[in-house]
């Protein structure tokens, strides 16, 4: 048989900081796909993609204290400068794909390849 469970009544203040939350990931979303629309995908999922995982590893650092010990940390540390490292090289393949084409060269000579007319 079936029974019915009781349903508490959540607070309000319990329901807060995922209100909250939700709000901050769809704000995320939105500059994302304008990060996307101005910077093109290959280039602006790949930000936002590096972005979001900064923002993961400085909580995980500094909000829950979840790295611990020293050569943890140094690992943790080689981690996060890879990362922006590359977001860095994207930034500036985007700076330098913008840049101005190079000039065109001279147009070549037509080779001859018999004995020339007298």
């Amino acid at each position: 048989q079936w029974r019915r469970l009781a349903v508490h009544a959540v607070p309000l203040e319990a329901m807060l900081p995922s209100i909250g939350a939700g709000l901050l990931w769809g704000v995320s979303t939105v500059c994302t796909m304008v990060a996307i629309d101005t910077l093109g995908f290959g280039i602006g999922y790949a930000l936002s993609s590096n972005g979001a995982f900064l923002v993961s590893i400085l909580w995980s650092l500094f909000g829950y204290n979840e790295i611990r010990g020293r050569r943890n940390l140094s690992l943790f540390c080689a981690a996060a400068l890879c990362n922006v490292t590359a977001s860095c090289l994207i930034a500036a393949q985007r700076s330098l794909a913008s840049a101005p084409p190079p000039l065109p060269s001279p147009p070549l000579t037509p080779v001859q390849l018999g004995p020339t007319p007298p």
